[in-house]
């Protein structure tokens, strides 16, 4: 069928832009830890506005991902979205199709675990960064902003 396919590749592309979208986050949160280290608050922030444009943008790929998910569900006619079960129900003209979409799907969780382990280490820096300030200079407002963007994202 056709239309199944076109479906499964649409899946793919989604979640290929999703994580084009994790990749540019990581490149802009490495930018973190050199501006926090440099005390560059200005440039920080900047950094964080792109990073939550970036966040926004792969989020906002979830609904696509969720309707097709839903879609390939009930056409395989299974409980849940599986690549393993809809492998073993699809024909075997859909097989490559699935293995791409795993493929995508293996290279996106490492990355949010890269993520999410470099956001735990630029928010440490960030607060020990203001624990140091806050002996020399309390109060400065690039400081609360910059704590404030990390606080909007947990």
């Amino acid at each position: 069928m056709k239309e199944i396919r076109e479906k499964i590749l649409e899946l793919v592309n989604a979640y290929e832009r999703q994580l084009m979208f994790y990749e540019q986050i990581r490149e802009v949160g490495s930018q973190e830890k050199d501006l926090i280290a440099k005390g560059d608050l200005e440039s920080l922030l900047k950094v964080l506005r792109q990073k939550g444009v970036y966040l926004k943008n792969a989020t906002g790929q979830e609904t696509e991902i969720k309707s097709l998910q839903a879609l390939l569900t009930r056409h395989f006619q299974l409980d849940e979205f599986s690549i393993p079960q809809l492998k073993s129900k699809a024909s075997d003209r859909y097989q490559g199709d699935f293995e791409q979409l795993e493929s995508v799907i293996n290279k996106l969780v490492p990355m949010l675990e890269e993520l999410e382990n470099q956001e735990r280490r630029n928010e440490q820096s960030l607060s020990r960064y203001i624990d140091a300030t806050k002996v020399q200079t309390p109060g400065r407002p690039q400081i609360k902003l910059a704590r404030t963007a990390y606080e909007k994202k947990k």
